[in-house]
């Protein structure tokens, strides 16, 4: 997927074509900063769904590119912390990045 195609389908998409747009761009974009931005545009959404996917999303970034920017991702998280629906997306991107940022935290920012 292309980042115009990719945007097109986060800014115009059904709750699956954004879910599937922000997995395939978490997970195949070479570009993490610009990755993360999109992750960060659709927690800003107002869909649970892929807010989810979101979170998910930024998970895989770390995984992957062992960097991601804590203070944005930090003000999502208390945004949404006391929402339950949120707890599992959250409790698993809070071990990645402390598995994956940490152990690559001379690349990290």
């Amino acid at each position: 997927m292309t980042k115009e195609q990719a945007e097109a389908e986060i800014a115009n998409g059904s709750s699956e074509e954004v879910c599937s747009a922000i997995v395939s761009v978490a997970l195949h974009e070479s570009d993490w900063q610009w990755a993360q931005e999109r992750c960060f545009e659709v927690l800003a959404m107002n869909n649970d769904d892929v807010k989810r996917c979101a979170l998910v999303g930024l998970g895989h970034i770390v995984r992957i590119h062992g960097r991601i920017n804590l203070k944005k991702v930090q003000g999502f998280i208390e945004k949404l912390k006391s929402d339950e629906r949120f707890y599992g997306p959250i409790d698993d991107l809070l071990s990645d990045i402390n598995v994956y940022h940490d152990r690559l935290s001379d690349r990290s920012s």
